[in-house]
């Protein structure tokens, strides 16, 4: 079986297929989301209260 063939045989299949899962509604996890984004923008720049309050900051702040 050639390239042409195999898409005649099975390019509608894989196309309903693709329909149905486009028609499929779309669920986010947006608890998920947030904390990732929290993670990946504040996470180099926290410094522990302890270290704060003492006036120094942590060896490896990023500032």
């Amino acid at each position: 079986m050639n390239a042409t063939t195999s898409a005649a045989a099975y390019g509608p299949l894989a196309g309903a297929d693709l329909e149905v899962e486009l028609a499929q509604a779309r669920v986010a996890d947006h608890d998920a989301q947030d904390a990732a984004t929290l993670d990946r923008d504040s996470g180099a720049s926290v410094v522990p209260l302890a270290r704060r309050r003492a006036g120094s900051p942590a060896p490896d702040d990023a500032v």
